[in-house]
């Protein structure tokens, strides 16, 4: 009689387990949520995205991209770079407009002011950290083609005076140093 108990006691437990395995047995449980695609821009969004391609047919307009994806964070110290790159990540723009060897131009904010939705700020410091022209417009008053070629023209202009005045210092320094001495120097500070 006691082995009866015994085998009782130990076929308890056993059958408990197979109790709760039942379930995984059975297939995966169900969940509580569902996954399913969305739009990626919404209809204010994708009319600028429109009027972006057709205002600047020569670039490549990305949407709602990823700061990380074109802002490098440089550094010594490995933790203030993770950290840095960790912000990066969670920030976004609207549109990323790029020249055709994929320089970045300039990245676009646009304001929902019907909503009263602004999530722009910090990510917007991080981008004049990077010194990245940052055009902004408003859904309820969406630039036309003329001002988005103006405003990218204006951009490219400054870009390549400043490209000028770096490579002229430039020549102007190995000038100096090449004649003996002579010629422009920078001034100090």
């Amino acid at each position: 009689m006691n082995a009866y108990y015994l085998l009782i006691l130990l076929l308890f437990p056993l059958a408990g387990l197979v109790i709760l395995w039942l379930p995984d047995l059975r297939g995966p449980k169900a969940r509580s949520t569902t996954l399913q695609p969305r739009n990626i821009l919404q209809r204010d969004a994708q009319a600028m995205y429109l009027r972006l391609r057709a205002a600047l047919p020569q670039y490549i307009i990305f949407a709602r991209a990823s700061l990380a994806a074109f802002v490098e964070v440089k550094g010594k110290n490995r933790a203030a770079v993770a950290a840095r790159q960790a912000e990066l990540a969670s920030q976004t723009v609207d549109f990323l407009i790029c020249s055709s060897d994929f320089r970045v131009v300039a990245a676009v904010e646009l304001e929902d002011v019907v909503h009263g939705r602004s999530s722009h700020e910090q990510g917007g410091a991080l981008i004049r950290e990077a010194a990245i022209p940052v055009l902004r417009w408003t859904t309820a008053n969406l630039p036309t083609a003329r001002d988005i070629q103006e405003s990218i023209a204006e951009i490219e202009t400054l870009r390549l005076i400043r490209g000028g005045m770096t490579s002229q210092r430039a020549s102007r320094r190995r000038q100096g140093s090449s004649a003996g001495g002579f010629g422009w120097r920078e001034p100090r500070l």
